[in-house]
């Protein structure tokens, strides 16, 4: 398992996964923030908040923000994973859970969140913490969206 968000290496595609799951997540909470629900977000596989992008077999555009190819390639080799971009939407959701097996991951996520507000964050089994959690949002007026990607 891996340690740490230094370790922690995604495809190339990922960047594309994690911005539509952003604006599947800004269109949410945009189409229910008049309603009188109470908006969850549940990541069960949350992972390291910052990971690595693995080199494409392309090289990369130039950014227009940089002039030289490899400070465009830098700046492509980090992206925010899905719980930061949960935590940064606007008039986003009332409450954030995040779950992972890793406990370093946990630990990072538990000290990115330390001043945030409504944020659970468990190491263990999602499978487990999940059913846990069902359990506690039973209420009618409670709508949610969990990201399930391992």
């Amino acid at each position: 398992m891996k340690r740490d968000h230094k370790q922690s290496t995604v495809g190339p595609w990922a960047a594309q996964k994690l911005e539509a799951l952003e604006d599947y997540l800004r269109y949410y909470n945009t189409a229910l923030k008049n309603q009188p629900f109470t908006r969850v977000y549940i990541d069960a596989f949350a992972g390291s908040p910052v990971s690595k992008v693995r080199a494409p077999e392309a090289p990369p555009e130039l950014s227009p923000i940089f002039e030289e190819a490899e400070d465009s390639e830098a700046q492509e080799q980090f992206i925010f994973g899905s719980p930061i971009r949960a935590l940064n939407i606007k008039n986003g959701f009332h409450h954030h859970y995040f779950f992972d097996l890793d406990e370093s991951r946990v630990q990072r996520l538990n000290e990115l969140c330390e001043t945030t507000e409504a944020v659970t964050v468990k190491v263990g089994d999602c499978n487990r913490l999940i059913r846990e959690l069902a359990k506690s949002l039973r209420a009618r007026n409670v709508r949610g969206v969990a990201f399930l990607d391992p």
